[in-house]
């Protein structure tokens, strides 16, 4: 606790210091980039075609170069458009590429020869495949991260990653009030590392999250488990918890989940109620779930400032074999901006604050209401400042 104190402390007074001086190796880890062919149907490349994008970024007048390519560089993950036009053939309209963090996307377009009013759109999302990667990254994306049934916190995205190892199961939320250990390839638990939005941030007190996440700020996680390059510290898995950010179009959501005992079934037959189901005969259960929060974005100054925040709370109470009442309330904020001040120079600022409130510490079967203890706080928060 005294050094996330000491942290947020200095996070402000060095601000500036880290915008002035941050290095690629330790600002451009959360971001991607875009390497994209431009060829005729005989596989010609043609040089001189324009490409523009829109997206988590929008960037125009880019042209491909005497080989057929353009490389766009330092691209914030998303989801995005790419329009490529050259006189003489038909517009080429890709709306759905994937950028993901720290991760180059590949990119073949064919252009027909046809009139000026024509164009070819491209809507299906073909699987990325970079020859060039050494490395093992899993990146799980908003839409995975929404749309597969899970518990809702980054332990439980671990569990999914081949070559990973986590301690336990996380059924509805009933783990979310604490951080799971786990291990990758060999790696002690003690080996990992985790970063926000490229900067890194564990805990070195704990070796572990230095905080708690609201599951609907993510914009992807990017786990690496093998063949990391010099900048990963460990030898373990790194996770990259990359935040959603500001766009020149006007963004949001808000969400509700809810769940109590009687949304739950009991599994227990009347033997085993009465053999290990407690005091009550329901056994170890969650008495009440809700998680509920907002998020929004948008430009402040169109295509020079982008600002995003967001705010939720996760409260989980628990009931033990002994109906000890073990309630664990998450609230998290946080803040991000971005601003383009020339075509060269791209500045950045993160907040992130995670509070934890733990009502009923070591409930347990031998730990009635009157032995346990109370735990938490507002949260200290971290502060991150990037230039590229």
């Amino acid at each position: 606790m005294k050094r996330q104190t000491l942290r947020a402390t200095l996070g402000a007074a060095t601000g500036l210091a880290l915008v002035l001086l941050a290095s690629p190796a330790s600002a451009q880890v959360d971001l991607g980039r875009i390497d994209l062919t431009v060829e005729d149907t005989t596989g010609a490349v043609l040089p001189g075609a324009s490409v523009a994008i829109t997206g988590p970024e929008d960037r125009s007048d880019i042209f491909t170069d005497v080989q057929g390519e353009a490389h766009l560089l330092r691209l914030p993950p998303g989801t995005y458009e790419v329009r490529v036009e050259l006189p003489g053939f038909s517009a080429y309209v890709d709306t759905a590429v994937q950028v993901r963090a720290a991760a180059s996307t590949p990119m073949v377009a064919t252009l027909e020869v046809g009139g000026l009013d024509e164009t070819i759109t491209v809507t299906g999302i073909s699987p990325i495949v970079d020859p060039r990667r050494q490395s093992t990254d899993t990146h799980v994306t908003l839409e995975e991260l929404q749309e597969i049934p899970s518990s809702r916190d980054p332990w439980v995205v671990l569990q999914t990653i081949p070559g990973v190892i986590v301690d336990r199961v996380n059924v509805g939320g009933a783990e979310s009030g604490q951080q799971s250990n786990y291990m990758a390839k060999g790696a002690s638990s003690d080996e990992n590392t985790w970063t926000l939005d490229g900067v890194v941030i564990t805990d070195m007190a704990s070796l572990s999250s230095p905080t708690y996440w609201d599951f609907d700020q993510f914009q992807e996680v990017r786990i690496n488990t093998g063949g990391a390059d010099v900048r990963n510290q460990t030898p373990g898995a790194a996770v990259d918890v990359v935040l959603k950010s500001g766009s020149n179009q006007y963004h949001g959501s808000v969400r509700g989940y809810f769940a109590n005992e009687a949304l739950q079934h009991n599994n227990l037959s009347p033997m085993l109620a009465e053999s290990i189901g407690g005091q009550t005969g329901k056994g170890n259960r969650m008495e009440q779930y809700r998680d509920y929060g907002f998020e929004i974005g948008g430009p402040l100054v169109r295509d020079r400032l982008w600002a995003w925040g967001a705010l939720g709370e996760t409260d989980i109470r628990l009931r033990t074999l002994i109906d000890t009442s073990d309630r664990t309330t998450l609230t998290n904020r946080a803040l991000k901006l971005q601003g383009q001040v020339t075509d060269g120079l791209r500045l950045g600022f993160n907040h992130f604050n995670g509070a934890k409130v733990k009502l009923g510490r070591n409930a347990g079967p031998t730990r009635p209401d009157e032995t346990t203890w109370d735990q938490g706080g507002l949260g200290s928060g971290l502060y991150t400042a990037s230039g590229n």
